[in-house]
């Protein structure tokens, strides 16, 4: 077995080149945003009841039963920080310095949002969440202590904070591009996944099985990495089979998981979106630099959307916070109250999300790197000089080295 299938290879940030699948992917995460952003609206007007009965009906077929745009949003932003996080550690104190800039570009816009959520409760007359519950918030790790979530949203980040934990230690063992090892991790992986999904259905109660799995889908973001950005001749054969794994697997845990709605049956919903994700990822990240060409995309598009994207972070953050509060818009058996809801909740969620990222994410990104940023040793010769890979995605955001 060669040393780049199994062995402890050293980090090497100098190997990642700049390339315009970086824009595209930037491009792809202010999508993944939109769709997220869509689903929430769809469900909270259907809810109401603000559209005509054959209009919800359609609704709740499309969006529960179908396709669900949210978990397709979500698997494309777990995607894309499997493909780019791994690579945002530095050479040297890789752990100590990823574990900063990950704290500086997480939680301030966090705790803001957290703050938001927390008044819009209180305003609108929702019960105050427990003292417990905010405290488990505030620290991200609700779904590991049995607390519930805030603002809905807020469950992909602890999802995030577990792959970091699992990144940091490949980095911390030299395995981060060992094609084989990082197989193995996914197929451990996607089987834990199986089990729990198997074992929920024999105890009749939902057990965690989505979270192996995401964790699984952003080990392959990674492998695919490895197989569309450096040519790894191993992991480009690798990385076929374990996406075929992945598109087999995922029917049978959303089956044993996922209640379907309305008669009992499989709900499609999440499946769709998981596959689709995936589909898309592969067939957009893999045209690379020529795709957004290739579909006519002229340079103002590309700079609008990479905007969006740079400020998508912000805009999952906030939108369940704006739902909320704008909720006295809808009213029941009123379409147009609907189109009004839907214009005030984009603008505001897009105006806050900007003002946060310029005011909040931007600073503390700076902050945290110059906390982190200290003088280099001389290496010795045929050593690659520690650098920052370039850009480092976050959740459903790209980090920028703001110099």
């Amino acid at each position: 077995m060669t040393a780049a299938g199994m062995g402890r290879i050293p980090f090497d940030g100098s190997r990642l080149p700049r390339s315009g699948r970086i824009e595209t992917l930037d491009m792809l995460r202010g999508f993944a945003a939109l769709l997220v952003l869509f689903q929430h609206l769809a469900e909270t007007i259907i809810a109401t009841h603000a559209l005509p009965l054959p209009i919800e009906q359609a609704g709740v077929l499309l969006f529960d039963g179908i396709f669900h745009f949210g978990r397709f949003g979500v698997a494309l932003f777990f995607l894309i920080s499997g493909f780019v996080i791994p690579f945002s550690f530095r050479t040297d104190r890789p752990v100590r310095g990823f574990a900063f800039s990950r704290a500086f570009r997480l939680y301030p816009a966090y705790w803001l949002s957290l703050g938001v959520a927390l008044l819009v409760l209180h305003m609108t007359g929702a019960p105050a969440p427990a003292a417990v519950t905010i405290v488990a918030n505030v620290a991200m790790v609700q779904h590991y202590v049995g607390q519930p979530d805030i603002v809905v949203a807020y469950w992909t980040l602890a999802t995030e904070l577990a792959f970091y934990v699992l990144a940091a230690c490949l980095v911390a063992w030299g395995v981060l591009r060992a094609p084989f090892v990082l197989a193995g991790g996914i197929v451990a992986l996607f089987g834990a996944a199986l089990s729990l999904a198997l074992a929920s259905h024999l105890v009749d109660k939902r057990l965690p099985a989505d979270l192996p799995l995401n964790l699984g889908l952003m080990l392959l973001g990674t492998m695919l990495r490895l197989a569309m950005l450096e040519r790894n001749a191993i992991a480009v054969r690798l990385a076929g089979i374990l996406c075929g794994l992945f598109l087999a697997i995922v029917p049978v845990v959303q089956f044993m998981t996922v209640p379907p709605v309305g008669a009992p049956g499989f709900n499609l919903a999440p499946t769709l979106g998981y596959i689709g994700a995936l589909l898309l990822f592969v067939g957009v990240v893999g045209a690379g630099s020529d795709s957004t060409r290739a579909v006519g995309c002229r340079s103002v598009y590309r700079r609008v959307a990479k905007w969006f994207g740079t400020i998508s972070y912000s805009v999952y953050l906030f939108h369940g916070p704006v739902i909320l509060a704008c909720g006295t818009i809808l009213i029941a058996g009123d379409p147009g109250s609907a189109l009004r809801y839907v214009a005030v909740v984009l603008s505001a969620t897009i105006l806050i999300a900007a003002v946060v990222y310029h005011a909040v994410e931007e600073p503390m990104v700076r902050l945290g790197h110059r906390m982190i940023r200290r003088p280099v040793p001389a290496q010795a010769p045929g050593l690659a000089e520690p650098i920052l890979a370039t850009p480092a995605i976050g959740p459903i955001f790209v980090e920028t080295e703001f110099r």
